[in-house]
């Protein structure tokens, strides 16, 4: 797999970004980051398959408590080499990439041009097509700035056409919004529109209302001071609590499912069971029928069954002791 983002994935269970089962996997220049899991990694390796990764990002935040980037069987192997993986596993720098939302390298990133980087055999373009410097930046995004504006090329292609716009420009039409190309950017806002999410608030008004925060500061906007997976800003807009990972006390954290999941949810799938239970019991908070047989969770006596809803009559006449098998994976890791 090279020159791929691989963003904004959410699962319960652990493969959020991939899950290698009876096969091999190998990342070349591969941005991964705001993915949600609460259980095993954001990658999860089984036995004695293998994950190789190489001049790559692995940046992911609001995980589960204990949960890693990369969890691997006790006999998978995983090999990391020139790249920057959260929390510096298996090897990896442990340094922020520092990624806008869109996952592009913002400037003064220290994946651009790292030390002792090195040049990929065949990858001399990146995902925009442009061509790699040597030593190459990591991830899939080369940050290419030809008229060192600060604003990487490919962006200011993908949204004016052209290479004429500045950072302190404000270019949204039919009036400017107030906030300067180099802020939108790095908020991950449409710098054409001065109302990005099209809710009838330009995006400056509504960050001053709802954040009353210094605009001239997007390093601090973009912080994630509780490691729950959103940014100061996400977390001001969405109402959450930006210094509680788990605004609600739900036992996910503020980052896990947004925005499609609401972090002030109790209960996120409007079951009747409250999501906390959902995670001891085993079934999926956002789903009310976790085993799709036709009974919501809550009214269902096998909710991880899709055989049974209706709970077993007694049979006082039966005497007979259940046979019961236990066994041990092989490649089994007691935990701690």
């Amino acid at each position: 797999m090279t020159n791929c983002l691989l963003i904004g994935n959410t699962k319960t269970a652990g493969g959020a970004a991939a899950h290698v089962y009876r096969g091999d996997l190998s990342l070349a220049h591969v941005t991964v980051s705001q993915n949600k899991a609460t259980s095993s990694g954001v990658f999860n390796i089984d036995a004695d398959n293998t994950l190789s990764v190489e001049n790559s990002i692995v940046w992911n935040t609001g995980l589960g408590a204990g949960v890693a980037q990369i969890h691997k069987a006790a006999s998978a192997t995983v090999t990391v080499s020139n790249s920057i993986i959260r929390g510096g596993e298996f090897g990896g720098q442990n340094v922020d990439p520092d990624l806008s939302p869109e996952g592009l390298l913002l400037p003064g990133s220290p994946a651009i041009n790292p030390a002792g980087g090195v040049t990929l055999v065949g990858l001399g373009k990146d995902i925009h097509g442009e061509t790699r410097t040597s030593p190459s930046d990591l991830g899939a995004d080369e940050f290419v700035d030809t008229d060192n504006d600060d604003l990487p090329d490919a962006w200011e292609q993908r949204y004016f056409g052209n290479l004429t716009k500045t950072a302190d420009g404000d270019d949204d039409t039919p009036a400017g919004d107030g906030l300067e190309n180099l802020l939108e950017l790095f908020f991950g806002l449409d710098p054409t529109d001065p109302d990005t999410d099209n809710d009838g608030i330009d995006d400056l008004d509504e960050a001053i209302a709802l954040a009353g925060a210094n605009i001239s500061e997007p390093v601090a906007w973009l912080g994630d001071q509780d490691g729950d997976g959103l940014t100061l800003y996400q977390e001001l807009l969405a109402g959450t609590n930006p210094d509680l990972a788990d605004s609600n006390g739900d036992g996910y954290q503020d980052g896990f499912g947004a925005p499609v999941i609401s972090s002030v949810n109790l209960d996120h799938d409007g079951d009747g069971i409250t999501n906390a239970s959902e995670l001891v019991a085993g079934t999926d908070p956002f789903k009310a029928d976790t085993d799709g047989d036709g009974y919501n969770d809550n009214v269902d006596a096998y909710p991880l069954n899709g055989s049974l809803h209706a709970p077993i009559a007694p049979d006082p006449g039966d005497t007979t002791a259940p046979t019961i098998i236990l066994w041990e994976p092989g490649d089994a890791v007691k935990l701690p």
